[in-house]
């Protein structure tokens, strides 16, 4: 092993260990951990510079291990930019919102936007959350596109192939009229006691009526088992571990943050239980968490640790899928005809609008903006068109900063729906009792991070433009 090689593998696991730590304080404890920043110098600078040229020219890489590193300098680097987004997301989850004669902090505006009915209370939390949000859009966005500047010098591309921009575009033209038809239906009882179109709608997808049928006690246990036919239940159990309950103001969707690839995930889960859909956002996070759990520890780390993009992503939307699958519903989770069809549809509905904010957010962040203002008003336009609403800036430039690097979350959603129906293909339409069914995911998993999304359709004979027709099916 040459001087420069194992040094940089060394680091590399450091600073994903370390970024992994960061990633438990803030969201379990509500703290701001930048130790990483060390390793991350060591990578970035001249030191970093001189170990992988000569790791370039010992020869002790191939192609893809070679690839690999450059991916994982490049995550690094975009890593290093995008914590001014999460140091001003703390500061805002901090600060007290002026709000109906009171200040009040943002995670309790949004717990009363989900609690009793109040119109007038609605429009002012509302207003008092997008106009703090939209005072920092300028901020958010400059980090953002930081950190895709970032990813171009080391090497990444931030921006999607041609291939996906023009299937994220496809995908909003193809469901239009789905969206347009389904949104005003959903909000149909909640919009006379909402105070603005974005609150019916938050009112709307947390359809408290059906929190009987997605209880937030186990979350986790609960997803879990509902692998147990595939065999995946005891590779969770063994190597996925439930953080403690998380800090108060943590209000974003549950996730699994790798501490050592692939022995040790954890899965961290917000107190807030949204009901169908915390599951639909709940299984995307075991999903994830089951993908690193099966990486091959022969691996070397460059292709351990996850940058972003791939197989985690589409095992994540694949169990997604399996939230609206009736026959799911009623095998797994043993709900009557009647129920399961009430969960499925409004499962699919969130499936149906998170996949089209994803193929927004990838259209206008693929857009070359001039300025942050230019970028947020093509997001706002975008999502606002993806929602069927008017969506504030604020809220607009907050869902395009805390996307991934190396936008993978459309690529990853799309795959999900494309797998689900070609495993019915191959294995029968309850595929997921079927532990022959494991075998490609199992086998994909194990890949580490050389496999992306594209890749891991192609080998069960689909194409992520079958995940359109897919998302047309579930709505069907």
């Amino acid at each position: 092993m040459s001087r420069a090689v194992q040094p940089l593998r060394d680091a590399i696991d450091a600073f994903h260990r370390q970024r992994s730590a960061a990633d438990i304080a803030y969201f379990g404890r509500g703290e701001l951990d930048e130790t990483w920043r060390s390793t991350a110098d060591s990578l970035l600078g001249e030191r970093g510079d001189e170990l992988f040229y000569e790791a370039r020219g010992s020869h002790e890489l191939d192609a893809e291990q070679h690839a690999a590193m450059l991916r994982q300098r490049a995550f690094v680097a975009a890593h290093v930019e995008l914590a001014g987004v999460r140091r001003s997301l703390h500061a805002f989850m901090s600060t007290k919102l002026p709000c109906a004669s009171s200040a009040v902090p943002p995670a309790a505006l949004l717990d009363s936007l989900l609690g009793p009915a109040d119109t007038h209370y609605g429009v002012l939390a509302i207003q008092a959350l997008a106009d703090a949000l939209g005072a920092r859009a300028a901020d958010l966005c400059e980090a953002r596109g930081a950190a895709d500047d970032a990813l171009l010098l080391f090497g990444g591309d931030p921006k999607a192939p041609s291939s996906a921009l023009a299937c994220a575009e496809a995908l909003l033209r193809a469901t239009d009229d789905a969206a347009q038809d389904l949104v005003p239906w959903l909000v149909r009882t909640v919009a006379p006691r909402a105070g603005a179109p974005a609150h019916a709608l938050l009112l709307a997808l947390r359809q408290r009526e059906l929190d009987g049928f997605a209880k937030a006690d186990r979350r986790f246990f609960r997803l879990a088992a509902g692998l147990r036919g595939l065999g995946f239940e005891r590779d969770l159990n063994a190597r996925v571990r439930v953080e403690g309950a998380p800090h108060a103001a943590f209000i974003g969707a549950a996730r699994s943050t790798p501490n050592a690839v692939p022995r040790d995930v954890r899965f961290v889960s917000p107190t807030r239980n949204f009901g169908v859909l915390s599951d639909v956002e709940g299984a995307a996070a075991v999903g994830g968490g089951l993908a690193l759990a099966l990486v091959s520890p022969a691996l070397p780390v460059e292709l351990r640790w996850p940058t972003g993009q791939g197989v985690p992503d589409a095992l994540g939307a694949l169990l997604q899928r399996l939230r609206a699958d009736r026959l799911y519903l009623r095998r797994i989770e043993g709900l009557n005809a009647s129920d399961a069809e009430k969960v499925a549809r409004h499962a699919a509905i969130i499936l149906l609008l998170a996949v089209r904010a994803s193929a927004a957010l990838e259209l206008a962040a693929g857009l070359h903006a001039r300025n942050s203002a230019e970028r947020s008003e093509a997001l706002t336009a975008g999502l606002s068109r993806a929602l069927t609403l008017d969506l504030p800036t604020g809220f607009a430039v907050l869902a395009w900063s805390s996307l991934p690097v190396f936008q993978a979350d459309l690529r990853g959603r799309l795959a999900g729906f494309a797998l689900h129906p070609a495993l019915r293909d191959h294995f029968d339409e309850d595929w997921f009792e079927n532990p022959r069914a494991a075998e490609p995911l199992r086998g994909a998993a194990a890949r580490g991070n050389t496999l992306a999304a594209e890749g891991f359709c192609a080998e069960l004979g689909t194409e992520l433009g079958a995940g359109v027709k897919g998302l047309l099916e579930l709505l069907a």
